[in-house]
């Protein structure tokens, strides 16, 4: 960001197991997810689903997939 003038704000990348207790505990914290699930089957895919539909409404700015 500095490269093209921009401002952020203070950030944390994680990589991680979305479904893990403890990668639960920091998605429910989160304003923007990103999440790459290009090689994700439906069964997956679906529970990440469920698991960003249960975050209450207004928590995140975004979630990518």
């Amino acid at each position: 960001m500095n490269w093209y003038g921009k401002q952020h704000r203070p950030y944390e990348l994680l990589k991680g197991d979305f479904v893990t207790e403890a990668m639960l505990e920091k998605v429910s914290q989160a304003s923007i997810i990103f999440v790459n699930n290009f090689a994700f089957g439906p069964t997956l895919d679906q529970k990440l689903k469920d698991i960003f539909a249960e975050l209450r409404d207004g928590k995140l700015d975004s979630v990518i997939f």
